[in-house]
């Protein structure tokens, strides 16, 4: 599946929600942007070559959020969210995953929320 990543636009809002680990969104994706510094510590930005964009972000995660030794770092955080202007950025993502983890990992689909 061929996508874009750092593909910067105007706005989007939750679509879904994944679960998988960090590591796996930084092979299959890259390394991610800088968050906000409040609400999201690490994202991604992704236009799919049918012109889908998307991204993924921690929510509320972190010690910017929650304060001190009390947030998650990005690198331990499992459930993030798809965001984007319509739902087929949920679909996408997860075939682009599916795709990397069936390609470098094992054969069977990832079960990903």
């Amino acid at each position: 599946m061929k996508f874009k990543t750092d593909a910067g636009f105007e706005s989007s809002w939750l679509q879904g929600e994944i679960r998988t680990n960090y590591e796996t969104l930084v092979a299959c994706f890259g390394q991610p942007q800088e968050g906000d510094g409040y609400k999201v510590q690490a994202e991604w930005s992704i236009k799919f070559a049918d012109g889908t964009y998307a991204t993924i972000y921690d929510w509320k995660e972190g010690d910017s959020y929650h304060g001190e030794g009390m947030g998650i770092p990005a690198e331990q955080v499992t459930d993030w969210h798809i965001g984007g202007s319509k739902s087929q950025a949920v679909t996408r993502v997860k075939e682009a995953l599916n795709e990397f983890l069936s390609k470098n990992c094992y054969r069977a689909p990832a079960q990903l929320t």
